[in-house]
Parts: C-alpha cells; sequence; structure tokens
C-alpha cells in the first residue's frame, strides 16, 4: 500500500511540475517575482544566514552593498527554482538557444580520442543545474553527475527524472569509485560540485572569502585515484534566463600535484566568480558551520 501511495504522490509532483514548466518563461518569472516577496520579503528564509555569510565574505562593503547583494541573490534563487522546473520540459533547442558554452575543444577531443576518463569541478553559482544538459548535448563524453540523494523518495524521483533528459547519468556519492571503475571504458566526464561543507576532520584548510574555510579532497583524491584530468567548469548569467557556460584545464596529471594544492586552485577559480557576481553564490547554504579543529 505504501508503494502504490508513494507512486501515486510522484506522478502527482510531476504532473504539477510539468504543467507548471509548459508556461513560457515569460509567465515563469513572473512566477518568480512574487516567490521572492514571499520567500524574501515575508518569511525572511534563512536570511540571517545569508546576512552573516555575506558580510564575512565582504567585509569591506557598507550595509547598503550587501542589502543589495541580499535582494539579487533572492531574485536568482527564485528565479533557479522556476528554471529548474522548465528543465521538465523544455527543448534542446529553446536550452542551446539561452546558453552559450566556450572552451579548448580539440583538447576535449584529444581527451575522447585517446580514451581519457576527466573530472569536471564546480561551484554552486549561477545555474548549475543547466551545466549538466548543457554539456551533456554538447560533449562526446558519457556525462556521470555525482549527487546526494534527497531525504524524499519521491522528489529524489522527480529530481533525477529532470536531470537526466538529456542524456545525463546520475551516481549517488557513495557509489563514486565503484561506478568509475564499471564505466572507465566508456570515456567519461564524471562532474563533481565541490564547494560543499565537508567533515572538518577530513578536510584541509585555506583562506576563502576572507575565511577560514574547509575544503573538500575528494574530487582531487579520485582524479589522483584514476589520473584523470580535471576541468574547471564556470558559469556566468549574462541575462535573466541566459547563461555562458566556459570550461578549461585546471590540473592536466593530478598525480604530480597533491590534493591541497589541486582543491586550492579550484577554490581560486570559484573565488574570482563570486566576486565578480556575487548574488549568483548560494548564500542560504551554511558553508561555514564547521570551524577548524585544533
Amino acid at each position: 500500500m505504501k508503494i502504490i501511495i508513494n507512486k501515486l504522490l510522484y506522478y502527482i509532483y510531476f504532473s504539477l511540475f510539468y504543467l507548471i514548466s509548459l508556461l513560457p518563461f515569460s509567465v515563469l518569472y513572473l512566477l518568480s517575482d512574487f516567490l521572492y516577496l514571499i520567500i524574501y520579503k515575508f518569511f525572511g528564509y534563512r536570511k540571517k544566514v545569508v546576512f552573516e555569510n555575506l558580510k564575512n565574505a565582504f567585509p569591506e562593503k557598507t550595509n547598503t552593498e550587501i542589502n543589495l547583494i541580499a535582494s539579487k541573490y533572492y531574485h536568482h534563487l527564485c528565479d533557479l527554482l522556476v528554471e529548474m522546473i522548465k528543465l521538465c520540459s523544455i527543448s534542446k533547442t529553446e536550452l542551446l538557444r539561452r546558453c552559450t558554452i566556450s572552451g579548448d575543444k580539440t583538447m576535449l577531443d584529444a581527451y575522447f580520442n585517446q580514451k581519457i576518463n576527466c573530472i569536471g569541478v564546480l561551484g554552486h553559482f549561477a545555474n548549475w543545474e543547466w551545466a549538466s544538459p548543457i554539456f551533456s548535448n554538447y560533449l562526446d563524453f558519457r556525462l556521470q553527475v555525482v549527487y546526494k540523494k534527497l531525504s524524499n523518495a519521491n522528489f529524489d524521483l522527480l529530481i533525477n527524472k529532470v536531470r537526466t533528459r538529456f542524456g545525463s547519468h546520475l551516481i549517488e556519492s557513495q557509489s563514486i569509485i565503484k561506478s568509475m571503475f564499471k564505466n572507465k571504458d566508456n570515456t567519461n566526464i564524471t562532474i563533481l560540485i565541490a564547494d560543499q561543507s565537508p567533515d572538518p576532520n577530513n578536510a584541509f584548510w585555506m583562506n576563502f572569502l576572507h575565511q577560514e574555510t574547509g575544503v573538500l579532497r575528494g574530487p582531487a583524491v579520485l582524479a589522483q585515484k584514476f589520473n584523470s584530468p580535471i576541468l574547471y567548469l564556470s558559469v556566468s548569467k549574462t541575462k535573466r534566463g541566459f547563461y555562458d557556460f566556459n570550461y578549461k584545464l585546471l590540473v592536466a596529471e593530478p598525480k604530480y600535484f597533491s590534493d591541497e594544492e589541486i582543491m586550492q586552485q579550484f577554490m581560486l577559480h570559484l573565488e574570482i566568480e563570486i566576486q565578480k557576481q556575487p548574488e549568483l553564490w548560494l548564500w542560504s547554504h551554511r558553508r561555514w558551520k564547521h570551524k577548524k579543529p585544533f
């Protein structure tokens, strides 16, 4: 009975989101504006976390500047929600019309032809949810994206269905190594969002946005284990609903570098992006909830 109810709920959720996704972008952005008023102005969703993060990250900015960044952030967050819903039905043509992609295609073609598997790292910046379908449509590689399973099984199924619409494959975080061994002959790019808050005892620590910050080692450790080149994937927002995706080689041969050196490079690249468009990072995440152990 429980299985039947869960399946029914899943189809209800999917049908609702699919119907909303059929609305034109102009209407979806009106919905986003309404959500902004509810989430930011009325409920103040994680407002304390956002303002604390912004003030610590930009100590040189005035309260007026911090307020402006926060307001833009919540606008972007609401846009991100409706843009993710739009993935339920958006066509490949429309998605590609709204996104540009740049990088050294010759380099990627060489890796593909030599059957060299790569690792791509990016942050919770701009529209990371569109990164997977965009790169799936651009690359010859098999794209596998690492994710953490949601506690709500129905929403987990829904999100997975949306994320795999354009050919990406999802890997649960605890199954990365197993999957990489299993699919090592398929010429993959394994994508990881690498700016999360790690276990403080397993992290390495560096100054990031004026704060002592714990950094994940995982992406670098995986790259070293498989000697996979690491690509830095970046996203910038050119205007509402339009994004530019870029990729560059971060480390060609990880075995010659320590995991700390590799991840430090990633974090430095991300910091530059955040400083250029600060409203596009995920400020409502409790990124600095852990302190460096002594």
